[in-house]
């Protein structure tokens, strides 16, 4: 199994691992609930586990991700943005509802904010165009690339990019392969 399929498998699973660290600190939690209030037992609960879950994500794709300053504030504005949309949203249930039929609510709320979270940093972190045909040319082999979008076109037998559905000729994809190869300044 490559390393990308295995992280991709990795945060699949993170998925259900969640959900069950979830249940057990939530019954380790609730012998606490002679002391505890259960709206704040569920609010700490579950910001720990989204907390635990978002450090995971990121340990799994640190090193695949190219790391740009405006990558790198994208991600922080983006998950403080996350953070405040959970912690209103619980706040404003706690106002708002009944404390008996709070904590459904509560735990939907920061699944919530962890699933827009999750969206959200897979398309931060998607690789550009740019940076795909950086890569591409970094490991030294000749390959042809789609004009529209960059996509790796090797072992293609039809004339349709599989990425963007954009076709081409044989000779455009030779324009911009040559274009591409040649030193900057030479066009």
């Amino acid at each position: 199994m490559s390393r990308l399929a295995s992280r991709i498998v990795l945060t699949i699973l993170l998925f259900p691992a969640l959900i069950v660290t979830s249940s057990i600190s939530g019954g380790l939690a609730s012998l606490l609930s002679p002391f505890i209030d259960d709206v704040e037992l569920v609010i700490g609960v579950s910001l720990a586990n989204a907390t635990a879950f978002a450090v995971a994500f990121w340990l799994n794709w640190r090193g695949v991700v190219a790391w740009t300053p405006r990558r790198t504030s994208r991600t922080w504005i983006w998950s403080g943005a996350c953070a405040s949309l959970a912690v209103a949203s619980l706040a404003a249930l706690v106002l708002l509802i009944d404390r008996w039929n709070v904590i459904p609510w509560l735990i939907i709320a920061v699944a919530a904010a962890g699933l827009l979270w999750t969206i959200g940093v897979v398309r931060l972190w998607q690789e550009s165009s740019k940076e795909r045909s950086l890569r591409i040319a970094a490991t030294g082999v000749n390959t042809a690339l789609c004009p529209v979008c960059r996509y790796d076109l090797s072992g293609l037998t039809n004339l349709r990019c599989p990425e963007c559905g954009n076709e081409f000729t044989l000779g455009r994809i030779q324009d911009e392969q040559r274009r591409r190869l040649s030193p900057p300044g030479l066009d």
